[in-house]
């Protein structure tokens, strides 16, 4: 069975960074982003089911102020990107904090595209 998105993906104005929170090494960036996960590019693939403590780096506008937010995702897939350089990797976030959420919430109105 297919997995079926509650929520539409929205782009980004930016291509945040992503981390491995517990050794700080940079994943790649954040393609895209719903509530319920998001698309890294990465520069390899990963293996589906395998799980991520994420630190994804917060956009210097108006209302984050930098930082960053925390999150733990599993890998759902991953295959090449049109660009040799990266991979698409998609995210699901195992459970979002009410900060994570609002966060994310923020993320998607300010700084995503609108249709």
């Amino acid at each position: 069975m297919a997995h079926q998105r509650l929520y539409k993906r929205r782009h980004l104005l930016y291509y945040l960074d992503v981390f491995e929170r517990n050794i700080e090494v940079k994943l790649g960036h954040l393609g895209d982003l719903t509530q319920q996960g998001m698309l890294l590019l990465a520069d390899r693939q990963y293996v589906p089911g395998a799980r991520l403590a994420l630190e994804v780096d917060l956009p210097p506008v108006a209302g984050f102020h930098g930082g960053c937010f925390a999150a733990d995702a599993t890998v759902m897939w991953s295959a090449a990107d049109g660009s040799p350089l990266y991979h698409c990797v998609g995210l699901a976030f195992d459970e979002l904090g009410p900060t994570e959420a609002a966060i994310v919430r923020m993320l998607i109105k300010v700084v995503g595209f609108c249709d």
